[in-house]
């Protein structure tokens, strides 16, 4: 059932991309925005059932790395500018898909509203700059990382403050997340260790992110655009 969800995912993913490149600016405005309030409105939902059923609202504000996209998201919609597209793709991007591969819901029922809300939440995390990459309204620039950085870094201040004050794990900073690739992160010897492990692999990502697209650049130039040298 999960590779049947990823699945839907990808293809309405397509679908989307290629219908949004055939709107008008005025159009893909409004469509970001509905996009970007959709989730916030799923968010909010979910926080109202989950007061209702008693639970413990503690361990489910909107403080992971996806958990504040939600926000960065709704103010690239409402304001577009290239500094905060920025953050949806050296971030939010990786993060909703690492959630979408390796939840941490993954034990609950398949038609539990917290299964199907972070499925959407997610997948409308990741379709948000694939819309923006696609249509080249988005291209990305190694040069805006320092400021994501920085905005990673202040985010993960304050999250660990919070974790300390309520015993949480927002953005794992306490722990790694149960059946996801950061439990490797685990072993690494001492408190340091992990987190040296976590700014290791963002950095990983972020080679991969931009070095392999310089790469291809840089082989569509020397080859003309004919696939060989």
């Amino acid at each position: 059932m999960h590779l049947g969800i990823l699945a839907g995912i990808t293809v309405l993913s397509a679908l989307c991309c290629r219908a949004y490149r055939r709107f008008s600016l005025r159009r893909r405005r409004s469509f970001l925005c509905k996009i970007a309030l959709s989730v916030l409105l799923i968010e909010l939902a979910r926080d109202l059932l989950i007061a209702a059923a008693g639970g413990d609202l503690r361990l489910y504000l909107p403080l992971h790395l996806c958990g504040l996209a939600i926000f960065i998201q709704l103010a690239a919609a409402l304001h577009p500018t290239e500094y905060l597209y920025e953050p949806l793709y050296c971030l939010t991007l990786p993060g909703a898909v690492s959630a979408l591969l390796f939840p941490n819901w993954a034990n609950l029922p398949a038609l539990h509203f917290l299964t199907i809300s972070s499925f959407l939440i997610h997948g409308l995390l990741v379709l948000f700059p694939l819309l923006l990459l696609t249509s080249g309204e988005l291209v990305p620039n190694a040069r805006r990382l320092p400021g994501c950085f920085a905005l990673v870094l202040a985010a993960a201040a304050a999250v660990h403050t919070v974790n300390r004050t309520l015993g949480t794990n927002y953005m794992f900073l306490e722990g790694p997340s149960p059946g996801s690739p950061l439990q490797l992160l685990g072993r690494l010897p001492g408190r340091h260790g992990y987190f040296l492990g976590l700014l290791g692999l963002l950095l990983l990502v972020w080679t991969a992110l931009y070095g392999i697209p310089a790469l291809a650049r840089c082989f569509v130039c020397r080859t003309g655009g004919r696939g060989r040298p």
